[in-house]
């Protein structure tokens, strides 16, 4: 699972009126009119804006697409978030989602947060929009004097060709950043709120639907790992971005002595 990028273009604001949005290439043109000359004059937001222009509004899977593929998760997409930030964040030109997905059932208990440190495999997912890209892994570390102390770093791969075989395969490498607290009242409930304009306000909140304790012999060396099923869950999105998303990992991390 990974959470991907916001897609928007100036054809998905012109086409937006006719979904109810009030005056949206108006608003553009009178607020936007900057970031979006910024974009068209640079290769990556170009590039980016030619293959949304070909996605229809209600087509989430083509727009996200796009973002895939074209929307590097480094600073030579900044031409990209700028437009974006100014079309949806700061003037509103294209009316921002809030979605409230279901809570999952989940047990009620204690773990500590420096369980979730280490290195994650995605092995699985139910959302072949967000939850699907091969070779995903997710590395956490504490940060105990931030907010969220419960640092990821989200690794994942973009298959170029989605029909190719194995071994002729190109893939994009993509690395996104997302932090975490325990919710006061519930160590099973990860949250990520309060996020920056930047970042379009996004919220996500992930659950704990099982975890145990495994002891694990290697190297003469007793240790115990902990495994998680986790299902994250996104109260507030980006854009017309939103999905419940489950999926089961497998952490690989450093035995700790018994």
């Amino acid at each position: 699972m990974v959470m991907a990028p916001l897609v928007a273009s100036f054809a998905f604001v012109l086409l937006a009126a006719s979904a109810g949005a009030t005056n949206p290439g108006i608003c553009v043109v009178t607020h936007c009119a900057k970031e979006l000359f910024e974009c068209e004059i640079d290769s990556v937001c170009r590039t980016w804006s030619s293959c949304t222009q070909k996605c229809s509004v209600s087509d989430t899977a083509c727009q996200i697409r796009c973002g895939d593929l074209y929307k590097p998760t480094d600073d030579t997409a900044k031409h990209i978030n700028a437009f974006s930030e100014c079309l949806i964040s700061d003037n509103h030109c294209v009316a921002q989602q809030n979605m409230t997905c279901p809570v999952p059932d989940y047990p009620k208990g204690s773990v500590d947060i420096a369980d979730f440190t280490g290195t994650w495999y995605i092995t699985r997912g139910l959302n072949p929009l967000y939850d699907c890209f091969d070779c995903q892994v997710h590395s956490f570390r504490l940060d105990d004097g931030a907010a969220k102390p419960l640092v990821g770093d989200l690794s994942y791969s973009v298959k170029v060709d989605m029909n190719c075989t194995e071994g002729s395969c190109h893939y994009l490498e993509r690395q996104v950043h997302q932090s975490f607290a325990q919710d006061p009242s519930d160590d099973y409930h990860l949250l990520n709120h309060n996020n920056t304009v930047e970042e379009m306000h996004y919220a996500d909140d992930w659950y704990v639907v099982a975890a145990k304790k495994i002891p694990i012999t290697s190297c003469s060396i007793a240790a115990a790992t902990t495994q998680f099923a986790v299902t994250p869950g996104r109260s507030s999105t980006r854009g017309r971005r939103a999905s419940r998303r489950s999926q089961a990992r497998t952490k690989k991390r450093s035995g700790r002595p018994l």
